[in-house]
């Protein structure tokens, strides 16, 4: 059987736009993302899922981010709710690779 990869890209972007409807960002960012991992892993063969996150979830950062950098948020620094639902899709590939060994990669995207 060949190997089979899916890329749950889909989300709603734009600061105003999340903002303005968190819960399209909820069923949207994260619901749609557990889904598609839910389905992945009831597949013959387990495809491998590559998971668009985002440099946001690092949070606000003084210095320019390295490879190994640390997430930077706390009640001072709170993540944005799109930064947050990008987190939540890692905390949840995460889980279905330790309970289902589904292969997972998330690639924190920057955009500059």
């Amino acid at each position: 059987m060949p190997h089979r990869t899916t890329y749950p890209f889909a989300a709603v972007v734009g600061m105003f736009r999340v903002l303005d409807h968190p819960v399209e960002v909820n069923r949207v960012n994260i619901m749609g993302c557990e889904r598609v991992l839910r389905e992945a892993s009831r597949s013959p063969g387990r495809p491998q899922v590559v998971l668009a996150s985002s440099s946001s979830v690092y949070g606000r950062s003084p210095d320019p981010l390295q490879e190994d950098a640390t997430l930077h948020f706390s009640p001072k620094n709170p993540l944005l709710l799109y930064a947050l639902s990008k987190l939540t899709n890692e905390v949840h590939a995460l889980a279905y690779f330790e309970k289902h060994r589904l292969p997972v990669v998330s690639a924190r995207l920057f955009n500059t």
